[in-house]
């Protein structure tokens, strides 16, 4: 299963790259092949085709924990350059190799996060490498676990505390 959590912002980034058509070519290639997309429907008119409107957050990664690779695409612009990673550490917290685009947060991750970056026009080839390797699959998804394990708020909340704690005790001197 290729998933995507897609927002309803999605479709115009999916049009950018071209995505619909590389998904249904990967369809009649591969008949094992399932598309799954959660939010932005693509209307890819195939019977493997599968699209969830809207979930709430635990019923969203109940859903996306069946997906074999999520897709993370994005077009190159403003409005995508200030997005987060949080949709890799969803993937990843879920075992779930990733792709992604190499905009704004997802610039400098890759497998040790547990996945891979794709340029514009490399989406069905990367897509195409990964269904074709369950190994490959494998190996980023244990990647993307251990990358996980280390963004939980558990391992950052000792810092923020910290930090907090030290603020804190600057306005209490008067130095803050």
């Amino acid at each position: 299963v290729i998933g995507w959590i897609a927002g309803l912002e999605h479709p115009v980034d999916a049009a950018r790259l071209g995505l619909s058509a590389v998904l249904l070519r990967l369809l009649n290639v591969y008949p094992r092949v399932r598309v799954a997309v959660i939010g932005a429907d693509l209307r890819l008119g195939h019977d493997r085709y599968f699209h969830l409107d809207r979930s709430d957050f635990g019923g969203l990664l109940h859903a996306a924990a069946g997906f074999d690779i999520g897709i993370a695409p994005l077009a190159d612009t403003a409005f995508n350059a200030a997005r987060s990673n949080v949709k890799l550490k969803e993937y990843s917290a879920l075992g779930i190799p990733w792709l992604a685009s190499p905009v704004g947060a997802y610039v400098g991750l890759g497998p040790s996060q547990g996945g891979l970056l794709v340029d514009d026009d490399g989406w069905e080839d990367a897509l195409s490498e990964l269904v074709g390797h369950p190994l490959r699959r494998a190996r980023l998804a244990q990647h993307a676990r251990a990358w996980a394990q280390d963004q939980m708020i558990e391992v950052a909340a000792p810092q923020w505390e910290q930090a907090f704690a030290a603020a804190v005790e600057r306005t209490r001197l008067g130095d803050g």
